[in-house]
């Protein structure tokens, strides 16, 4: 695309969070991406015509050597936005197939005569679900197992779960959908509720 670019000097919204939490976190931020993570570690993001990502991890990746896709399988946090309007039109056709099935003209219109019904109806197997409303669904992808945490992922199954949400977006009018995959150690697994709480509120007032 059009090459590096810099951190944001500040990002447009912090969200509030619970004072016990909010010592144990800090802020990430890439162009037009914020997520909550713990303090200390490292983060990176990616962009294209499919979308963005922004990963952030306890170790620190240099700009040309991150990580590719089902490459860690360690602690990670994982925020994504697949657009619906370009080349991420096939992930998040499937996304909608799994989790938002009414999405039916948008999947229809991806699929063709020749590959009809290709992507997979319903959730993942071993995946637990929750619609928290028709827009948001969280799930959790067991420790060893491919599931919605390790789809399209720089994660991979490991020996923790996978904590994650999807939320439809729009992109120039168009479906689109945010997904944060997170998977961390003990020491910090209380703060997932906190950190996916934030993702929540920073799309309700429109940030990608």
């Amino acid at each position: 695309m059009s090459g590096p670019a810099p951190a944001p000097a500040a990002p447009p919204r912090v969200p509030m969070v619970p004072a016990a939490a909010a010592r144990e976190l800090a802020v990430y931020a890439a162009q037009g991406m914020t997520l909550l993570a713990p303090r200390g570690w490292h983060c990176r993001e990616a962009y294209g015509s499919g979308g963005a990502v922004l990963l952030v991890t306890p170790r620190s990746y240099a700009a040309d050597d991150m990580p590719g896709f089902d490459s860690l399988a360690g602690p990670a946090l994982e925020l994504s936005f697949l657009n619906g309007e370009n080349s991420g039109r096939d992930q998040v056709a499937e996304v909608f197939s799994r989790l938002f099935p009414f999405k039916r003209r948008f999947i229809r219109g991806v699929e063709n005569a020749d590959d009809a019904h290709r992507f997979p109806r319903g959730p993942y197997p071993v995946d637990s679900t929750v619609r928290r409303s028709r827009s948001e669904v969280d799930y959790t992808t067991p420790a060893h197992h491919q599931g919605m945490g390790t789809f399209d992922s720089r994660l991979k199954p490991g020996d923790d779960p996978i904590t994650g949400l999807a939320i439809l977006a729009q992109s120039n009018g168009v479906d689109s959908v945010v997904l944060l995959n997170l998977r961390l150690p003990s020491r910090w697994r209380a703060l997932a509720p906190a950190i996916l709480d934030a993702v929540r509120t920073l799309r309700a007032g429109g940030a990608r």
